[in-house]
């Protein structure tokens, strides 16, 4: 898994398929604010929108 630390408390990271569902109540939860630069985020329902948004795919 590619990790990069950016600070002590703050890294990049691959998206995986175990990060979706916190993936989705994150953008679910601030989803008034954020439409405005995501405007595909209205199509998202439930975390197996955001499973099939990600691309993920298996290695």
């Amino acid at each position: 898994m590619f990790i990069h630390a950016i600070e002590e408390d703050l890294s990049l990271k691959l998206i995986e398929l175990r990060d979706v569902e916190r993936i989705f109540e994150l953008t679910n939860n601030s989803r008034d604010y954020l439409r405005e630069w995501l405007p595909w985020l209205v199509k998202l329902h439930k975390h197996q929108d955001e499973a099939a948004n990600t691309k993920w795919q298996p290695r």
